[in-house]
């Protein structure tokens, strides 16, 4: 019974990884984390650090871009004016790249997401990164 329980509560956890990573915002936050442990040559003291190769951080962007053009091509009016409405905010979850990204792919562009997306540093990376929950266990289920 213990174990049905585990087993339960396992599936439930993985499931709610990959739903979250289904996002347009969280698979951006994703970008942000795979683009910080590529630019960490050596983890420092209070850094976070996922554990995980040069290879599979470029695996696991391949797939991640893979999901981020897929979205992109789903996005619905709806979605287009969410986005719009995020354009004040996008720079504080790290996320205008990514929006500017799938909105220019859609040819549906926004002027202030892309002037966002273009001044976004490191630094601002790293903080968006350390936000994001489960960013390592999320990062390694990208398939």
């Amino acid at each position: 019974m213990k174990l049905t329980v585990v087993f339960t509560l396992l599936a439930i956890s993985l499931f709610s990884i990959n739903s979250q990573a289904r996002t347009l915002q969280s698979l951006a936050q994703l970008s942000n984390a795979l683009l910080v442990l590529a630019e960490q040559a050596t983890p420092t003291a209070g850094s976070k650090s996922c554990k995980i190769s040069s290879q599979q951080i470029s695996e696991k962007s391949q797939a991640l871009h893979r999901l981020i053009d897929e979205k992109s091509q789903a996005l619905t009016e709806g979605d287009f004016k969410i986005l719009a409405q995020r354009a004040d905010t996008c720079d504080k979850d790290c996320t205008c790249d990514i929006y500017a990204y799938a909105l220019e792919k859609r040819e549906r562009p926004i002027q202030t997401i892309a002037d966002k997306a273009t001044k976004t540093q490191m630094e601002d990376r790293q903080k968006c990164m350390a936000a994001v929950k489960n960013v390592c266990s999320q990062i390694k289920a990208l398939k």
